[in-house]
């Protein structure tokens, strides 16, 4: 069965990383798509690799960075369908929105699963559900909401020192599963 394996990464350096260890597996570049409204994480990153890389704009806060946004979504709603749509697709869109990079791998050998995650954690993915609870605690989140502006740089920024200065204080400790998002592909999706 095929799967998607989804990764949010706090940076560009660690999803940059996160690339390089999928490559490192032998991951085809087609198999790879990063989802980021920082132009020059997303650029510089498919050009490293030759990964393909989404339409991002340098300019958070921006119509283009809102267009990103508007990829995002249809890029989920056409991997899932409507009725099978896990509340997780909404958070993804969140942490773009939010300044993260969103590493997405289509995965069709159920045997390389484990060791994806695995790299895609030893390079930083964040908790989803760690991160969904913080931004309900500190920004009152309570979903997706399509729309809804692009967090300026400044913004990014004090939400990255946020987030670094939480990690520094807690150990990550080894590889769980479910921390890297496991999803099955459905038919629809894959015609």
């Amino acid at each position: 069965m095929a799967h998607l394996i989804v990764g949010v990464f706090a940076t560009g350096a660690e999803a940059r990383e996160a690339v390089k260890e999928l490559h490192n597996l032998g991951m085809s570049p087609d198999h790879v798509e990063l989802h980021s409204i920082e132009h020059t994480i997303a650029e510089d990153i498919a050009s490293e690799h030759a990964m393909p890389s989404m339409p991002a704009t340098e300019f958070t806060g921006s119509r283009e960075a809102l267009k990103v946004l508007n990829r995002v979504e249809k890029f989920f709603d056409g991997i899932f369908p409507e009725e099978k749509k896990p509340e997780e697709v909404g958070h993804f869109a969140e942490a773009v929105r939010r300044g993260n990079t969103v590493v997405t791998v289509d995965v069709e050998d159920e045997s390389k699963v484990d060791a994806i995650c695995r790299a895609l954690w030893s390079a930083g993915a964040l908790d989803l559900e760690e991160q969904v609870s913080y931004w309900r605690a500190v920004f009152g989140y309570s979903g997706y909401e399509s729309g809804a502006p692009v967090f300026t740089r400044a913004e990014i920024e004090a939400q990255r020192k946020a987030y670094v200065s939480r990690r520094e204080n807690k150990d990550r400790g080894e590889y769980q599963p479910n921390k890297v998002r496991v999803f099955p592909r459905y038919p629809r999706a894959l015609e």
